[in-house]
């Protein structure tokens, strides 16, 4: 029986530890007409990744950057950050894009090396630039048919997130927000701080007077 339990304990506990790695993507802003970075964040507390799929749903009025074909520029579009590449290392990791839909992609990291991702959880694995029409307004976006794989080569799929796009135009009932999220100044670049004027918290347009 003490032997039951303990086996309860320790699945329960892995299963705890697995349940807060999460791929993100941050909230930002971009306004009509203008190029913005949208941050893929992967979180693995206690967990080494080597590779990882998912699908993003944009928007209506972002776009992906294309080539003067129309076709989805992957050099453009994605970049890869400090984590999935490393100078001093002889590996970086592969990227792929597919276009799925209108608005819909589907995007793959590996690399042949089954070489975990480098530095802390929370940072971002890859940057993908996205192009606003000149009518955007804002909206909110997902990050969907997650796949990611450990060292031991098991997947895993977290859940969904969604997140907001916000514009600087058309800024309707501001107000002052204690929350403790992230803040964002109006070029989309996050602050410790809200200073005095507009900023971002949570995809909507506060002020601090």
């Amino acid at each position: 029986m003490k032997k039951f339990t303990l086996a309860i304990a320790c699945l329960f506990s892995a299963m705890t530890s697995f349940a807060q790695d999460a791929l993100t993507i941050e909230n930002t802003v971009i306004d009509p007409g203008q190029t913005g970075v949208l941050n893929v964040i992967l979180t693995n507390p206690e967990t080494s990744f080597i590779a990882c799929q998912f699908d993003v749903t944009l928007p209506a009025g972002l776009d992906v950057q294309r080539t003067s074909k129309g076709e989805v520029s992957k050099a453009k579009t994605c970049a890869l950050t400090d984590r999935s590449q490393d100078e001093e290392e002889e590996f970086a990791f592969t990227y792929t894009i597919k276009e799925m839909e209108s608005g819909h992609f589907r995007f793959t990291m590996y690399n042949d090396a089954n070489e975990p991702f480098f530095g802390e959880s929370g940072g971002a694995i890859m940057q993908l630039t996205v192009t606003a029409s000149d009518s955007f307004s804002g909206g909110e976006g997902k990050i969907h048919a997650i796949t990611i794989t450990n060292d031991s080569r098991k997947g895993f799929n977290p859940a969904d997130a969604t997140f907001t796009i916000a514009t600087t135009t058309g800024i309707n009932d501001v107000k002052v927000s204690n929350s403790d999220a992230p803040v964002y100044n109006l070029a989309g670049q996050r602050v410790m701080n809200a200073q005095k004027g507009l900023f971002i918290q949570n995809g909507k347009k506060q002020v601090v007077k």
